[in-house]
């Protein structure tokens, strides 16, 4: 069969959702075609780029539970997100006005389950530090997060954040993250989420958690174009800037402003990107959420259930029954699944589907290697497939046969 007829298949959304909606991609370009620079000037190019991005920032505030909207910043990304918590609130030294920030070192508490984009900067801060690492045992059977996280909490007085992902972009598990938070406030230890597989998928009311610090990316579940992220700082918490520079106020100050979100966004906004999210967003909530994660599921366990009939498929992390569950406060995954063929290394599979059958997934470490290293396969790596509001029951078809293909082939090489 040639390239042109083979019908192509993205299962990568954990990576990055494919196809924008209509919208987003319209939004970028009408944003350039009418907006200047937000903030700088009160001529009617820049009023109108300010104007669209405060429109923006009430309506995601809005969709996330979000009381007061000046405490959503718009980063770069998820990983930009992460790194102004870690380094802005563990580094913070000699805030100009009230902060909650670590200032003497202490422990730092993850889930085994964490994305490179938290372990590297607190790896980057451990070695200039006092800081401690524990970590919980997600990942592996058997393993309470809570109570081990509690039994932490109630033993030390010393521990200075957690940081937990929301859910596992390997295994698609998703981790009782409210409850952790829930916790560490109830011993007064900031908590830090990394929602990047779970923002525009599972409900969230932020403001009515106890969460201190939530981070998203603008490119997965909230439909967004890349180079957008999201961060939420909860009343009572505060973070040091990275960055310094022009903000638009208090231009005669060589001081950060105060105020937020100027006080974590300095220079000129991305208004193009922050626009096009908010139209993903709009979209998301015009095809009603519940709806799209409860398809997405569906398809993952028309998956799972033709896993667990072929001998040669192994499963990693969580692989119970997602269905007759509530699939959105209760959901015990999102999309997600990692999986290997015996015989195959995963590398070659992904390989295969890719050049022999038009079917986009993921191969490797995922940029998690604790997660990984949890799962026990930090060597290997593994195949993973995430299912998005474009997929349907004729790309999960297409999936397993090609996988019944490359298993009858077996070995691959």
């Amino acid at each position: 069969m040639s390239d042109s007829q083979i019908r192509k298949v993205y299962l990568d959304s954990a990576a990055t959702s494919f196809p924008k909606p209509p919208e987003v991609l319209e939004a970028l370009t009408s944003y350039l075609e009418i907006a200047g620079n937000p903030g700088r000037g009160s001529h009617s190019y820049a009023m109108s780029g300010a104007r669209l991005i405060m429109e923006a920032r009430q309506e995601i505030a809005r969709f996330l539970g979000i009381q007061e909207d000046e405490r959503l910043i718009f980063t770069p990304g998820c990983t930009a997100s992460i790194n102004f918590v870690i380094k802005g609130y563990l580094n913070s030294r000699n805030l100009s006005h009230d902060s909650s920030g670590v200032k003497d070192g202490g422990i730092i508490v993850t889930s085994g389950l964490e994305h490179n984009s938290v372990m590297r900067p607190l790896s980057q801060l451990g070695r200039d530090s006092a800081f401690e690492f524990r970590s919980l045992g997600a990942g592996k059977e058997g393993v309470d997060v809570l109570e081990q996280l509690e039994s932490l909490l109630q033993s030390s007085s010393s521990v200075a954040l957690c940081a937990i992902t929301a859910a596992s972009n390997v295994t698609g598990e998703v981790l009782p993250f409210k409850e952790a938070a829930t916790l560490c406030r109830k011993y007064g230890v900031a908590c830090l989420v990394d929602g990047a597989q779970v923002a525009g998928k599972l409900p969230l009311d932020l403001s009515s958690t106890d969460i201190s610090f939530f981070c998203a990316s603008g490119h997965k579940g909230l439909m967004g174009p890349p180079g957008v992220g999201l961060l939420y700082i909860a009343p009572g918490f505060d973070l040091n800037p990275l960055i310094a520079g022009g903000t638009g106020s208090g231009s005669e100050s060589f001081n950060i402003p105060i105020a937020y979100p100027d006080r974590l966004e300095a220079g000129t906004a991305p208004g193009h990107d922050i626009w096009a999210l908010s139209r993903g967003v709009d979209w998301i909530v015009r095809q009603n959420p519940e709806k799209l994660l409860a398809k997405e599921l569906g398809l993952l366990q028309g998956f799972l259930n033709w896993a667990s009939k072929q001998p040669g498929v192994r499963i990693y992390g969580t692989s119970g029954d997602v269905e007759n569950r509530d699939q959105t406060e209760n959901a015990v995954r999102m999309p997600v699944v990692s999986f290997d063929l015996e015989g195959c290394s995963p590398n070659e599979v992904a390989y295969k589907l890719d050049a022999e059958h038009g079917i986009a997934l993921r191969s490797g470490l995922h940029c998690a290697a604790q997660a990984h290293e949890s799962l026990g396969t930090l060597d290997t790596g593994l195949c993973r497939l995430s299912f998005g509001p474009g997929n349907s029951e004729a790309d999960l078809e297409s999936l397993t046969e090609a996988l019944e293909e490359i298993l009858s082939g077996m070995p691959c090489s």
